[in-house]
């Protein structure tokens, strides 16, 4: 049985995982079920490395796309997806600074598990540039 392991900081997850051995992180769009109609879709970074049965994960939003049906609600979408790619990039930086070998991708989990949501404690949202900052 595999046992999924979720951290509250980048930082908290980095202290117990191995820096020798391949990490799977990236930005994925979790689509959330509709309800009435309108629908959100988390965009989500995940980080994980697997140590014999157990998966360390580190998982965190980024942002929220919003839909009516199929249709894109409001008109900062591509901004919002150009922000959660910033965060990823700064994230996958900071990986590669610890001395990750970080591999695009992610491990699959069970669907019925609930995930723990977390935040890098070096990471913080600038309103006034509108982006993701390292701070």
């Amino acid at each position: 049985m595999t046992v999924y392991i979720g951290y509250p900081t980048l930082e908290a997850w980095a202290q117990v995982v191995r820096r020798d051995g391949p990490v799977y992180a990236c930005l994925v769009e979790e689509p959330q079920p509709p309800s009435y109609g309108l629908q959100d879709v988390l965009l989500v970074v995940w980080v994980a490395q697997c140590r014999g049965q157990e998966v360390h994960y580190f998982r965190c939003r980024v942002g929220v796309l919003e839909y009516v049906g199929s249709t894109p609600f409001g008109n900062d979408h591509p901004e919002r997806k150009q922000r959660a790619e910033g965060a990823w990039g700064l994230i996958r930086s900071w990986l590669e600074e610890q001395g990750f070998s970080v591999r695009e991708g992610v491990i699959a989990h069970p669907k019925e598990l609930k995930l723990f949501e977390g935040w890098p404690e070096f990471l913080r949202y600038d309103k006034e540039q509108k982006r993701y900052i390292r701070s």
